[in-house]
């Protein structure tokens, strides 16, 4: 998918957020707010005109973007990628992931759309609007919107009714700050939480422990979770797919399954 699309799905998905927050957000009043004629900024959400970087800096100003947003919103603009050198373990059988650039992040950060993704991987996933919502406990309006979405971000395609994942092992860049990952974790641990109470033992693991640490060895410490999270992953989807969880590291399932209910 061409790059310059990615500011117009930023921006839509910020609309969409806007909306979700307060149901009386219009596309007029956000034009209000940026300053721009209801039309043009139609033309920006329908991707019928590109958004130049002078424009996303004049966006990003009137969005009151944080530094780090802004920067990813205009180097979207200017068609440059954020990308971040492999680590050490890139030679590992785990390593085989995808980068995923931040300005596509932001547009499908919410947590359901990468369980969209690893549902489509179940053997029993039905490719339903209202199948998926009822498994991910969701709302059909927002399973429908998150197809959209990685559809747009060119995640998920549909031909003649045939669903086809193009987006499997994905990363995001690591050490960068971000809102939109700080959202993606907090919704995390936020699941891990109400686990605590909703899911059996026996179906997550969600441990801890407390030690004296060298804080120099930091970077190889964050270097072994993420080669430890890879090869678990490898394990873990070498098998017969019946469920999707997260793993944070809280290993919890996201899906509402049929075998916890028994």
């Amino acid at each position: 998918m061409a790059t310059h699309n990615f500011p117009q799905q930023w921006l839509l998905a910020q609309f969409e957020q806007m909306k979700s927050r307060n149901s009386r957000t219009t596309l007029r009043s956000l034009a209000l707010r940026l300053e721009l004629e209801p039309g043009r900024l139609s033309e920006f959400l329908s991707g019928k005109r590109r958004i130049t970087p002078k424009m996303a800096l004049r966006i990003a100003g009137r969005l009151n973007l944080d530094p780090v947003e802004r920067n990813t919103f205009v180097c979207a603009a200017e068609s440059l990628h954020l990308r971040k050198p492999v680590d050490a373990y890139q030679n590992s059988p785990a390593a085989d992931y995808q980068l995923l650039e931040l300005d596509r992040f932001n547009v499908i950060a919410d947590w359901y759309h990468f369980a969209i993704l690893s549902l489509m991987e179940l053997k029993d996933f039905e490719p339903s609007e209202a199948r998926i919502a009822s498994r991910l406990g969701i709302s059909s309006l927002q399973a429908k919107s998150a197809i959209e979405r990685l559809q747009r971000v060119g995640l998920i395609q549909i031909k003649a009714g045939r669903w086809v994942s193009t987006g499997k092992n994905l990363e995001t860049p690591t050490d960068v700050a971000s809102s939109a990952l700080k959202r993606a974790h907090k919704q995390d641990l936020k699941r891990a939480i109400r686990a605590l109470d909703d899911v059996p033992t026996h179906l997550r693991d969600i441990t801890a422990i407390t030690m004296p640490i060298d804080v120099r060895r930091l970077p190889e410490a964050k270097s072994l979770i993420r080669e430890f999270r890879k090869n678990l992953a490898a394990l873990l989807e070498n098998g017969e797919k019946t469920d999707v969880y997260n793993l944070s590291i809280q290993l919890i399932p996201i899906t509402q399954s049929s075998t916890r209910a028994k």
